[in-house]
């Protein structure tokens, strides 16, 4: 079976030295929309590498990998996400990701980014699989979440 991601009009392999490279993509991309990406929100003992509300209170929050190969890991944290955020997202590096895999994100409803080299020597964000509401998150862990993008923010400023 053909993978979902294949795109022969793109360079597959982009290497990237640390997450922070491709967050940086995705924090342009969120600062483009005039939103305020947070980095780093903790959230019941751990941390989501980047989160941003929208005007209507909806909460987004996505888990960055340098890598493509480490998607498992970035799914495990994307789930717990769930727990509070409305929307959800990986974002890796360009690269070919079995239908297994896209499946499994599209029925838990967690979206897929993938940074994507362009001819000019840039990059771009391609959603190849776009988040749902989420069904599973919890009102007292989104205010929870809510709690402390406010409290990052208070530190930030």
């Amino acid at each position: 079976m053909k993978s979902l991601l294949k795109d022969k009009n793109v360079r597959t392999e982009i290497i990237f030295k640390s997450e922070s490279q491709v967050s940086e993509k995705v924090i342009e991309f969120a600062k483009a929309r005039r939103l305020e990406p947070i980095t780093e929100v903790p959230f019941l003992g751990r941390s989501i590498d980047i989160v941003w509300q929208w005007k209507n209170g909806t909460i987004t929050a996505v888990e960055v990998k340098k890598r493509g190969y480490d998607i498992e890991r970035a799914i495990h944290q994307a789930k717990f996400c769930l727990l509070g955020a409305h929307r959800v997202y990986i974002c890796i590096p360009n690269t070919d990701i079995n239908d297994s895999k896209t499946d499994m994100l599209k029925g838990l409803g967690i979206g897929l980014i993938l940074v994507k080299h362009n001819d000019n020597n840039g990059f771009y964000l391609n959603y190849v699989i776009g988040s749902r509401p989420n069904s599973l998150r919890n009102k007292e862990f989104t205010k929870l979440l809510r709690k402390h993008i406010s409290e990052v923010k208070e530190t930030v400023l």
